[in-house]
């Protein structure tokens, strides 16, 4: 089978560009050929809808690598360049519509946040408008990363997304959108991101290893403050797990204020993948506010805090930690420090990943058949 994924690529984000990888990885080992769509994500159409464009200087610090954060940019660039198969560029839906996709037996969407209103702001690109009739279209646990669409796009996406032949989502607040929201004739599959498809023996192999190394017992924190703010909660969180289990600090996040700073951490904002795959492998504890972070270190069994906001609007990191049976580290912004308790049964919860791990599989070789 000819298959080619759009998702979210281009973003700065060590996870957005893992995802895609796994995805392309686990299509491959099940017989596909993969091609990731190489659409142009954000483009004109989208700062049209308020997406800010980089300003000139912005542009010219990132091609000169002048902050840590471009270091990163440049990291998964070569990351994308040496392993995501491409499709030529498609600058936007036009040319997606334009384009003769008669020679793939479907087309798949997913995983990340690819149904995320407020980033996306609707792109129907990411909703496969532009699929002709005669290939199939699939949802791969994409995401919605919110409790409802704005009423404003729920035509548009029960309009699209009702012609799709198998739909899974990544997270409960997805079923409820589809089914009760939207009205559509689905039941959604919940589904592993497909990071968590790869194991933690696969990764390693898969992925060079680093020059990394640290010699004490470190604590990781992989901190992103773009869907919520964990500051500074998470800092009282690593203080007090910093002095009770005698860790280094070790920081990725492009968020470097006074606080975290008074914490003497490592910084490793320009980790490279190579390193980013390392960081989490060895890690003591993580402590984090990201998916893919809770995700990573899920699979790599890392004791673990993850920061969640204080409502259920995003589920995502809640659901994945409660289908593996780890309430315990899910942790609510405010929630006393004294309560948090990041070790648990590593075995027990790596048996129970590798369950869901091997139903997720088993929905896309049937989806694929």
């Amino acid at each position: 089978m000819k298959i080619g994924v759009i998702t979210i690529f281009a973003v700065p984000n060590y996870g957005s560009v893992l995802q895609t990888y796994a995805t392309q990885l686990v299509l491959e080992n099940e017989g596909c050929e993969c091609q990731i769509i190489n659409y142009k994500h954000p483009n004109e159409w989208h700062h049209a809808q308020g997406t800010p464009r980089l300003k000139l200087l912005s542009v010219i610090a990132q091609s000169l690598c002048v902050f840590k954060r471009h270091r990163v940019i440049k990291h998964l660039r070569r990351f994308r360049k040496q392993h995501l198969n491409f499709t030529r560029s498609f600058n936007s839906l036009d040319a997606l519509l334009a384009a003769d996709w008669s020679g793939y037996d479907a087309i798949a969407v997913g995983s990340d946040q690819v149904w995320n209103a407020r980033f996306q702001h609707g792109d129907s690109a990411f909703m496969l408008s532009w699929v002709p009739d005669g290939v199939r279209r699939i949802a791969i646990a994409s995401s919605f990363a919110s409790k409802e669409v704005p009423d404003a796009l729920a035509p548009k996406f029960r309009k699209y997304l009702s012609r799709f032949d198998a739909i899974s989502v990544r997270e409960k607040n997805g079923k409820e959108i589809i089914m009760n929201q939207l009205g559509l004739a689905y039941n959604p599959a919940v589904l592993l991101d497909p990071t968590l498809l790869i194991s933690r023996e696969q990764w390693l192999a898969k992925i060079p290893r680093s020059k990394f190394s640290h010699t004490r017992p470190y604590l990781l924190v992989y901190l992103l403050n773009y869907a919520f703010e964990p500051r500074p909660y998470i800092y009282d969180v690593v203080r007090h797990f910093k002095r009770e289990k005698n860790l280094d600090v070790i920081l990725i996040s492009e968020y470097v204020d006074a606080e975290i700073a008074d914490l003497s951490p490592l910084h490793r904002n320009d980790a490279s993948v190579e390193e980013f795959i390392d960081i989490f492998a060895n890690a003591a504890l993580v402590i984090t506010s990201s998916f893919h972070g809770t995700a990573f270190a899920i699979n790599f069994s890392r004791p673990l805090v993850t920061i969640v906001p204080p409502d259920s609007t995003d589920d995502r990191m809640s659901t994945l930690l409660r289908d593996v049976h780890l309430d315990q580290c899910i942790t609510s912004i405010g929630k006393p420090i004294a309560e948090i308790d990041p070790d648990y049964d590593t075995a027990a919860a790596s048996t129970r990943l590798q369950s869901l791990r091997e139903q997720s599989l088993s929905w896309l070789r049937s989806t694929l058949k």
